[in-house]
């Protein structure tokens, strides 16, 4: 009986925190992945999976939507000549799970209903990183906001001013630095 409420002691102390993983196909087989707050790790099907947060630009995730019942994610790294990394066929019933541990993780991820074709888009990004900043860089896969929607948001950041800038003390050089936004404008 002693060992058996140590066996149960250690397995709620290291057991494998499913509610945090998914299924999905990394390679050639369907594999349980989990999430941590640091890693991606799947240590059961060979080739293994362990990919660092710390490696990964953003996520995408592709093919979801409504009515469907898979979806697939992309991890595109900060070293764009590694590729991308995909998990296909993920169930749908795992998204939301999967958006909270990437809001969690401060990752920047994306939704798309198709698919990408990513060694194209990683190549022009290597060939001339200056302009891929210059059209807006990953924002083109941000479906939620339209062309005309981004320009007014760019247009409405214009007179912004951080609410911590401003002072109610009213002094002299206050008023030196309002006078110079406006003539800036």
């Amino acid at each position: 009986m002693d060992l058996q409420n140590f066996v149960n002691k250690v397995n709620d102390l290291w057991g494998q925190p499913r509610e945090l993983g998914f299924h999905g196909v990394p390679h050639k087989a369907s594999a349980f992945i989990v999430t941590t707050l640091s890693c991606l790790v799947e240590l059961i099907e060979i080739p293994f999976v362990v990919i660092t947060l710390t490696e990964i630009e953003i996520v995408n995730l592709e093919r979801g939507g409504l009515g469907q019942k898979n979806f697939d994610m992309i991890a595109v790294f900060k070293d764009f000549k590694r590729g991308v990394f995909i998990v296909y066929s993920i169930p749908s019933t795992s998204l939301d799970g999967i958006k909270e541990w990437l809001n969690t993780t401060d990752l920047k991820y994306y939704e798309s209903r198709l698919n990408l074709r990513w060694r194209p888009i990683l190549k022009t990004n290597i060939d001339d990183p200056e302009q891929f900043i210059e059209d807006g860089g990953w924002e083109f896969l941000n479906t939620d906001v339209s062309d005309s929607d981004y320009d007014k948001f760019e247009e409405s950041d214009k007179g912004y001013v951080p609410s911590d800038m401003q002072s109610d003390s009213g002094s002299e050089d206050e008023e030196d630095d309002k006078e110079s936004l406006v003539e800036s404008e």
